[in-house]
């Protein structure tokens, strides 16, 4: 009887902790995986919020083979933060027109 409460309880935390992966890895979640494009939306969507200027990333190297680990790291250089950079400057450039616009109307 007593393994089997340990076993319980063993599976209950086993769904507690999947149930909070899944949160942390969802679109509004603080973990990061995923396609290069669901990482690249990820990202996006914590700049639309925050606003931030920086992004700091740490890959972890616990269980994973290091050849998955480079091709992350390569993958986030060559895909993903270029497309970043891409996105956030290109609406920069679309927010600054706007105020420009704006202002321009303001004045007349």
């Amino acid at each position: 009887m007593a393994v089997k409460v340990v076993v319980k309880r063993t599976r209950r935390e086993d769904r507690r902790h999947s149930t909070r992966y899944e949160a942390d890895r969802s679109q509004r979640g603080a973990v990061l995986v995923g396609s290069p494009q669901e990482v690249i939306d990820k990202i996006l969507l914590e700049h639309e919020l925050f606003a931030n200027e920086r992004f700091l990333i740490q890959f972890s190297i616990g269980p994973m083979p290091h050849e998955k680990i480079m091709r992350s790291i390569e993958l986030f250089g060559t895909e993903v933060a270029p497309a970043v950079k891409k996105s956030v400057a290109t609406n920069r450039v679309k927010a600054q027109k706007k105020a420009q616009a704006r202002s321009g109307s303001l004045q007349a």
